[in-house]
C-alpha cells in the first residue's frame, strides 16, 4: 500500500524534544519455529499510543528494515529492504512470516513511535529443521606424546548444539583434550593411545540432530619393553613348549631374536627344543619410527631328564645327580617338609636317627620343574640300653621273657639258661613253671658290650593249678636283674 500523505505527522514527531521510552514485549505464537511452517509475532500493549510501528531483522538500520505500519486511526503499510515476500504485518503491528528457513533465525526488532514517546523491543527467533550432516577434517597418524590432535566440525548451520564422540561414546574435556567456544574445534595435545579411535561430531536442536562421518585417529607408540614367557606344560614335552616375545606396540613390532649376541632368529617364539645355554635377548623395533627395546633372558640348556639322589660313603651326605640344571636355588625336601640349599648337596651334621625319611629333590627354572624320585635315607643306630618285659600265662602255667632294644637294622639275639646256650634263641623266651625250670636267665645282644641276666626261681606248678590268678599272686617268684 501507499505511505499516507499526511506530511505533518512526520513533522510534528521531529519536532518532539522531550520523549518518553518504553519496552516492548514480543511474544511468539509457538515454541517452537520449524523449518517450513510459520510463526507469528505479536506486540505487548503499552500506556501510550503510538502512529509508526517498524520490523527489523536484527537491529533497526534502514537497510534491515522489514515493514513500516501505520497504526490508527492512521492505516497502511510499507515494506523495507528486508523484506522477503513471505512477511505480512497484521493488526496491532503484529507479523506473520510464512515458509520458515533457516536464513530466518536470528533477532527481530520493533520500534514504535508518537508525540513524545518511543518503544523498541526484541525477540531472538531459532527456525529448527532437519540438519544437513556436518563434516570433518581428515586426519593423518600421529605419534605418542610428540604430536597435537586438530579435528574441527565444518557445518553450515549457524544455530546448533555440537557435541563429540569417541567409538560410538560421548567425549569429555580433560586438561589434555579441549574444545573452541563454540565447539566446532577439538584439540588433544599431546595425544596418547588411548586416544585412538573412532571420532564423530554431532550437531542438534531440539526438532533433529545429525552425526558426522567417522575419522579415525590412530597413534603411533611402542615398542614398550617386551615380555618373554615359556608356553610348555611340561618338561617330558618339549615339542609343545615355546618361548615368545610380546612387546605393546603400533604398528605390531618386528621381532628378533639374538644368543649370546648373534641373530637366532626373526619369529616372535622359538622352540624350546632349539635352547641352548647362554642369554637369549629379544628385540622389537617399531617398523614407523624404527624404535627399538630390547629384553634378555638368561638359561642352560634344558635337558629333558629328573633329577636322581644318591648317597655316598657317609649317609649324612646327599647329592643330587641330574642333567637338569635349576637356574634357582635347588630344593630338597621330605615327605613333611622343605629343606632349601645352595648346592646340589645336602648335609646332616651330625645325622639323627629321625632324619631317615624319603627325600625328593625338586629342580627348577625359568621354563618349568621336575621332582627326583624318592630316596629312602636309612639311618643306622642303637641297640638302645636293653630291658626285660615278663609276661605270666596263669592259663598255660607259662611265663614270656621279652628282650627290647631299640636297634636298626635289628639286633640279633641269643639266650642262655644257666649258662648255656639255647640252641633255639628266639626274640621271645617262654618257660613253665616248674621248679626245674628255676634258674639263671641271660641274654646277650650283638653289638652291645656285656650280657644282660635276671634269676627266676619257680615254686610247686600246683599252686598255680589250685589257686590260679590268687595263689600267683602269692608265689614266691623272684625276678632278679
Amino acid at each position: 500500500q501507499n505511505e499516507p500523505t499526511l506530511a505533518g505527522l512526520r513533522l510534528l514527531l521531529i519536532a518532539s524534544t522531550q520523549v518518553v521510552k518504553y519496552h516492548l514485549p514480543i511474544f511468539m505464537d509457538r515454541s517452537n519455529a520449524i523449518e517450513g511452517q510459520r510463526i507469528n509475532l505479536t506486540v505487548g500493549a503499552a500506556p501510550t499510543s503510538f502512529f509508526i510501528c517498524n520490523w527489523y531483522r536484527g537491529s533497526d538500520s534502514q537497510e534491515k528494515l522489514i515493514v513500516t505500519v501505520y497504526l490508527p486511526p492512521l492505516s497502511g503499510y510499507v515494506f523495507g529492504p528486508a523484506y522477503t515476500g513471505r512477511e505480512t504485518p497484521g493488526p496491532n503491528c503484529s507479523l506473520r512470516i510464512e515458509n520458515l528457513n533457516q536464513d530466518d533465525s536470528g533477532t527481530y526488532t520493533v520500534t514504535k513511535d508518537g508525540p513524545s514517546v518511543h518503544g523498541t523491543g526484541n525477540h531472538s527467533v531459532e527456525v529448527l529443521g532437519l540438519l544437513p550432516k556436518p563434516n570433518m577434517s581428515t586426519v593423518q597418524l600421529f605419534r605418542e606424546n610428540m604430536d597435537l590432535v586438530h579435528l574441527k566440525c565444518e557445518t553450515t548451520v549457524k544455530f546448533a548444539n555440537i557435541s563429540w564422540l569417541q567409538n560410538g561414546k560421548p567425549l569429555s574435556s580433560c586438561p589434555r583434550i579441549q574444545l573452541s567456544n563454540n565447539k566446532q574445534t577439538l584439540t588433544i595435545q599431546p595425544v596418547l593411545r588411548h586416544d585412538a579411535g573412532a571420532y564423530q561430531c554431532q550437531i542438534s536442536n531440539p526438532f533433529s540432530a545429525q552425526r558426522s562421518d567417522t575419522t579415525t585417529i590412530s597413534v603411533i607408540y611402542g615398542p614398550d619393553p617386551p615380555v618373554i614367557k615359556m608356553t610348555a606344560k611340561s618338561l617330558t614335552q618339549p615339542s609343545n613348549g615355546r618361548l615368545s616375545c610380546k612387546a605393546s606396540s603400533f604398528p605390531e613390532a618386528e621381532y628378533c631374536w639374538f644368543h649370546n649376541g648373534k641373530e637366532f632368529s626373526k619369529n616372535p617364539e622359538i622352540l624350546l627344543k632349539d635352547i641352548q645355554s647362554g642369554t637369549y635377548t629379544c628385540q622389537a623395533t617399531n617398523p614407523f619410527t624404527q624404535a627399538l627395546v630390547v629384553q634378555a633372558v638368561k638359561c642352560l640348556a634344558l635337558k629333558f631328564q629328573l633329577p636322581a639322589i644318591s648317597a655316598g660313603s657317609n649317609p649324612t651326605r646327599l647329592k643330587v645327580d641330574s642333567a637338569f640344571h635349576p637356574l634357582g636355588v635347588g630344593k630338597v625336601r621330605t615327605q613333611d617338609c622343605w629343606g632349601q640349599q645352595n648346592d646340589q648337596t645336602l648335609n646332616f651334621n651330625p645325622c639323627d636317627r629321625r632324619d631317615a625319611a624319603n627325600y625328593k629333590c625338586h629342580a627348577s627354572n625359568s621354563f618349568s620343574s621336575a621332582d627326583s624320585d624318592p630316596f629312602g635315607l636309612i639311618i643306622i643306630y642303637g641297640p638302645d640300653p636293653p630291658v626285660i618285659n615278663e609276661t605270666i600265662n596263669l592259663t598255660e602255667e607259662t611265663i614270656s621273657l621279652t628282650c627290647l632294644a631299640v636297634s636298626n637294622p635289628a639286633s640279633e639275639i641269643e639266650w642262655y639258661f644257666n649258662g648255656q646256650l639255647i640252641p633255639i634263641s628266639p626274640e621271645v623266651l617262654t618257660r613253665k613253671i616248674i621248679p626245674e625250670n628255676s634258674g639263671d636267665y641271660a641274654f646277650f645282644l650283638r653289638k652291645y658290650s656285656g650280657m644282660v641276666h635276671i634269676t627266676l626261681v619257680f615254686p610247686s606248678v600246683l599252686m598255680f593249678t589250685n589257686k590260679m590268678a590268687a595263689t600267683a599272686r602269692k608265689c614266691p617268684l623272684v625276678l632278679s636283674v
